[in-house]
């Protein structure tokens, strides 16, 4: 089963305006950067010892926290979010 909807060539720019529009307003916006362990604890104004036992706990607690290798990485909107949520 196929459908067609025929719309009015404006209605289709106005549409097109919009989608550039979004478009152009998220490529502004320079993507969120990751913070190390030091910068993550003193966005949430605690102890870096506290931020590694937040992050040792994490399986109980779901402190969001990205590992790579030995290194770990938070964004404070996720941070943000987390500590909202408890």
């Amino acid at each position: 089963m196929n459908a067609a909807i025929e719309l009015p060539d404006t209605v289709l720019d106005e549409i097109a305006q919009r989608a550039v529009d979004l478009l152009a307003a998220d490529s502004q916006q320079p993507p969120e950067p990751w913070l190390s362990v030091e910068q993550a604890a003193a966005h949430m104004s605690i102890s870096v010892s506290q931020f590694y036992t937040l992050c040792s706990q994490r399986q109980h607690n779901g402190i969001p926290v990205t590992k790579e290798g030995s290194r770990t990485y938070a964004k404070a909107s996720q941070l943000d979010a987390w500590r909202a949520s408890r």
